[in-house]
């Protein structure tokens, strides 16, 4: 259960740094495609309070890629 009275922060902090005493130094990188909160799914953009460098999910997505080992797979 999330119970709060302040904001709550999705992908990254206004002042990282700040707000978590130094413990982090990086915000998410990628996508958060849905969010749901007591099975209500959530429009991120219409009920955010603000948005810093977002932009939609389709842009993350990467072409496949294949990664090549010799190293047998147990």
């Amino acid at each position: 259960m999330l119970n709060t009275a302040g904001h709550v922060y999705l992908g990254g902090l206004p002042d990282l740094t700040k707000m978590t005493s130094g413990h982090h130094k990086h915000n998410f990188v990628g996508c958060i495609a849905d969010v749901k909160i007591n099975g209500r799914l959530l429009d991120l953009s219409a009920d955010a309070l603000d948005g810093r460098a977002v932009r939609p999910c389709q842009q993350w997505i990467q072409s496949k890629a294949y990664v090549y080992s010799k190293k047998p797979v147990d």
